[in-house]
């Protein structure tokens, strides 16, 4: 059985004067001969004002899928995605060092690696990583706020009282460059099916019931309706302050094996030439920019780029879809040689002519 991802996302920046959520999907190249068989999704929330946090969740979704996506296939998805965490969290440490107005800036992050038909994560903090399955909404992923603590805590029958003073969304771990206080990584993939659905989000999605979110996605055949009925109704939920919403979706269809063609037949005695073997190749498709707004099945990428030895950053705000570069070739067999003519007879010899008596 393969599996093939069809894969949306988008944001909104809610009640807030500006985004601070960072999100990016790559679509992986392995050697299933499926070009959307695997892929990495990476969400980040940024905390620290408008500056800081914009900052922190583009440098952390950019430092991880330039660490992962040169890693993978090298090693095993679990380790690399610890590998591609703790480089990501020394870029901000870098960059706070480099930059001392920084001071502060961080953010939580969800990352989902899809492949081989099984889902591999690593997060910090409050984002969210569910799936749908069998009309049932599942989060997957563990809860690093103060609220989730204490959920665990009862969960294995450990009585805890809630501190005076401490909210529940309270944030027990997050990326800073500092060490990383929790973190969920399973050693081991968990199996998808055909007709699972896969949600990434920021928190901001904490507005919706799940029932809520169970009832939109029904009525949802594709990701791109998934993604756009969720952000439509945590829009018209109209809730105070409601933080930055990034949503990213995820179907997985069974991929149905391609028909093999029936050999031709051998063609008629026709004298032809000789053809010679011709290459057909696919050209290199390179990652291609898609200006605008945030819509579409592409994600958003803010691209970093260093201007100075003071440490500054430029930020250019896009939308990108990475399609990593395929050079297939196949070669079309030459014309089957045409059979050669039968002999023409020789012309039978006269009878000998009768005796005279």
């Amino acid at each position: 059985m393969e599996l093939s991802l069809e894969i949306s996302g988008d944001q909104i920046a809610g009640a807030r004067d500006y985004q601070e959520d960072a999100f990016l999907t790559t679509y992986l190249d392995d050697d299933s001969g499926n070009s959307k068989s695997s892929a990495l999704i990476v969400v980040a929330d940024g905390m620290g004002g408008h500056a800081a946090g914009n900052i922190a969740s583009n440098l952390v979704v950019s430092t991880f899928n330039k660490t992962f996506t040169g890693k993978f296939g090298k090693q095993d998805p679990p380790g690399v995605l610890r590998e591609a965490l703790k480089n990501a969290n020394e870029g901000l440490k870098e960059s706070i060092e480099e930059t001392p107005g920084l001071d502060g800036m961080g953010c939580t992050m969800v990352t989902a690696a899809i492949t081989k038909g099984k889902i591999y994560w690593v997060s910090v903090g409050d984002s969210h990583l569910y799936l749908i399955r069998d009309r049932d909404l599942i989060k997957k992923n563990e809860d690093h706020s103060y609220g989730g603590y204490l959920d665990r805590m009862r969960a294995q029958g450990i009585d805890v009282e809630a501190e005076a003073g401490l909210s529940r969304n309270m944030l027990m771990s997050a990326m800073t460059g500092e060490e990383i206080a929790e973190v969920d990584c399973p050693g081991s993939g968990f199996q998808l099916l055909p007709g699972d659905r896969v949600i990434i989000a920021s928190d901001g999605l904490d507005t919706l019931e799940k029932d809520t979110i169970l009832k939109t996605s029904a009525w949802s055949h594709t990701p791109k309706e998934c993604v756009a009925g969720l952000l439509k109704a945590v829009d018209e939920a109209k809730r105070p302050r409601q933080d930055n919403t990034t949503i990213v979706v995820v179907d997985l269809i069974e991929r149905q094996p391609a028909e093999v063609p029936a050999p031709a037949r051998a063609a008629a005695a026709v004298s032809v030439a000789p053809a010679r073997p011709e290459i057909a190749r696919e050209r290199d498709l390179a990652p291609q920019p898609r200006g605008g707004g945030r819509k579409g099945l592409v994600v958003a990428l803010v691209l970093l780029l260093a201007i100075g030895a003071g440490g500054g950053y430029l930020f250019v705000s896009g939308m990108w879809r990475d399609l990593l570069p395929r050079d297939q070739a196949r070669v079309v067999p030459a014309p089957a040689q045409p059979a050669p003519a039968p002999a023409q007879p020789a012309p039978a010899q006269p009878a000998p002519a009768p005796a005279q008596p």
